[in-house]
């Protein structure tokens, strides 16, 4: 049986599924912090400089998430540009991969609690 999606594709409407979306976010929006930041921009500072890491590392991450629309597009580079840069200034992880893991809960959990809310109104 296919599981049906929110609007955005996230979240499952399926309560069952609910429990693993956190698990999941967690593990993903960790690994990609991981593979982006530490590796790739890790590996390429030597090679290309700080700027060129940032710029290569930042673009392969926010085009990795192949968004449909332009608009979407544009924020995730945006975003991972912003997220590179910090890295770049910190060198830490651990509150990247924080902000990493709640840019999906929080709109998914504020989805998941209108949707209660307009359950029990129109009950």
């Amino acid at each position: 049986m296919k599981a049906k999606f929110d609007a955005v594709g996230l979240l499952s409407r399926e309560a069952r599924d609910w429990p693993a979306f956190p698990v999941c976010v967690a593990l993903l929006g960790g690994g990609w912090e991981l593979l982006y930041r530490a590796f790739l921009f890790g590996i390429l500072t030597p090679l290309i400089g700080t700027i060129g890491a940032i710029v290569v590392a930042a673009l392969a991450h926010g085009l990795a998430h192949n968004y449909d629309s332009g608009p979407q597009r544009i924020a995730s580079v945006v975003a991972a540009f912003l997220l590179t840069i910090t890295y770049a200034a910190t060198l830490s992880l651990w509150w990247l991969m924080l902000i990493h893991i709640a840019m999906p809960l929080l709109p998914a959990l504020i989805r998941s609690r209108m949707a209660k809310r307009t359950i029990v109104a129109t009950s």
